[in-house]
């Protein structure tokens, strides 16, 4: 899927369909904020295609688990069972090691399902924390809520749903 995605968005400045899909996933039919997505996109693919930029997964099971971590506070009314990924670095370049962390609902869902653009996949979640953690992207709105539609250029261009999304296009 990353490959895949990566060439397209290599490609949208002179192919019509790869045009089509970065507008329909970012909302910007001038391009004026296709440098900022391909160098994310590029950044996600990068991260785990080259041997020498670590991704290293660990499970947190619970909220003591997550407490130990030291990293903060969940956002209040919000409990480690509900959450399926998250990364606490953002914006980390390379060679710096990315660490990934799973939760239970990780596993309640499918881990992968083909052509699964507005799902709830385990391969999406891992492509949509991946972008906050190489592109340092926040969470406007998922792809599937009514609020993303109404998002704007810049603030698709900053959403990690959005690249969730533009690469599971390519899962063909």
């Amino acid at each position: 899927m990353l490959t895949r995605a990566y060439l397209s968005i290599r490609a949208v400045n002179r192919d019509k369909e790869a045009r089509a899909i970065y507008v329909t996933y970012f909302n910007n039919a001038s391009l004026t904020n296709l440098v900022r997505v391909t160098n994310i996109i590029r950044s996600m693919h990068d991260r785990v295609s080259l041997g020498n930029q670590n991704v290293t997964m660990s499970y947190v099971p619970d909220n003591n688990a997550f407490l130990a971590l030291g990293v903060g506070a969940l956002p209040a009314g919000v409990t480690i069972a509900q959450v399926e990924a998250f990364v606490v670095q953002h914006g980390v370049p390379p060679p710096t090691p990315l660490r990934l962390y799973t939760c239970p609902s990780f596993f309640t869902g499918n881990v992968y399902l083909p052509n699964a653009v507005n799902q709830r996949t385990g391969t999406g979640t891992i492509l949509h924390e991946l972008s906050h953690g190489v592109g340092d992207t926040s969470d406007h709105a998922y792809t599937w809520a009514p609020a993303y539609r109404s998002l704007t250029a810049d603030q698709r261009a900053a959403n990690a749903d959005s690249y969730r999304a533009y690469c599971q296009a390519f899962d063909t």
